[in-house]
């Protein structure tokens, strides 16, 4: 039941959507209403879910000023600060100070704090990217005192 009532909805959308010149879309529209009425349909299902549609899809007023975004480090006590915030934000605003900016209350939004993993496991193993491996001459130096010097590479 539920898909049969998004279905239409959802194709009336990417009709708007995908559309720039009105006319076209108001043709299309028609053109989709009138294939969901083919497959059995009903008219007044149709008419509602193409308002919805276009209510979905109108432009809304925006004041110009995007919302101030508050970032805070997620910890238990970051909820308190985002409570405070919230319950005390009347008599913040009413503070001469304050600049204009804060209209509605700031965005809090939450940061991932760093975990034991981010801790101890490095992502970037910086020995990977040395350049010198292999261009080191093999062998080593002779001590000139034992039986195994006479065998090894000098360098």
């Amino acid at each position: 039941m539920a898909l049969k009532r998004s279905l239409p909805k959802a194709q009336f959308l990417r009709v708007i959507r995908n559309n720039s010149d009105v006319n076209i879309m108001e043709e299309q529209l028609k053109m989709m209403m009138e294939r969901f009425l083919e497959r059995g349909y009903r008219r007044n299902d149709l008419v509602r879910e193409l308002e919805a549609a276009k209510i979905a899809n109108s432009p809304r007023a925006k004041d110009g000023a995007p919302r101030l975004v508050f970032p805070v480090t997620y910890h238990d006590a970051s909820l308190e600060v985002t409570k405070i915030i919230k319950d005390n934000w009347k008599m913040l605003s009413c503070d001469d100070t304050l600049p204009k900016v804060f209209k509605e209350p700031p965005l809090i939004c939450y940061r991932r704090n760093k975990n034991l993993r981010d801790l101890l496991v490095h992502t970037d193993p910086s020995k990977s990217y040395e350049k010198n491996i292999g261009t080191q001459p093999r062998g080593s130096t002779r001590c000139l005192g034992c039986v195994t010097c006479g065998h090894m590479t000098p360098l």
